[in-house]
């Protein structure tokens, strides 16, 4: 009780490609799909927000419209480096004060409550 579970999962199966794949996945989910894998248990969403909101779009085309049948992600020149830094500071900066309404993965804080208190109701949390 008191212990704090943090899931952190690939968001939006329209973004599913050759990169999850590789990589072993084999779905991706939503804020609401993340939460439901909780369903029943003694846990209290704390917060809730999608992350690389930024990249969304450009992840998207290149998944859509790329044939490569390796990696989508890999090291790029320093300035695109920079400036996906950049994005990614923003965009940290902007996830402390409100949750960002999507993005290419779904992070939920969740902490466990003592077993007799109420259990987490994932359609009511979103």
């Amino acid at each position: 009780p008191g212990g704090i579970i943090i899931s952190v999962e690939p968001a939006f199966n329209c973004l599913f490609g050759s990169h999850d794949l590789i990589f072993g996945g084999c779905r991706r989910y939503t804020i609401r799909s993340l939460l439901k894998l909780f369903s029943g248990l003694p846990v209290r969403s704390l917060k809730k927000t999608y992350l690389h909101l930024f990249v969304f779009i450009p992840t998207w085309l290149v998944r859509k419209f790329s044939k490569r049948t390796t990696t989508d992600l890999s090291l790029g020149n320093s300035l695109t480096n920079n400036i996906c830094l950049l994005l990614g500071t923003v965009e940290r900066r902007l996830t402390r004060f409100f949750p960002m309404p999507f993005g290419i993965t779904a992070a939920v804080l969740l902490r466990r409550e003592p077993d007799g208190n109420k259990k987490i109701a994932p359609s009511a949390q979103i």
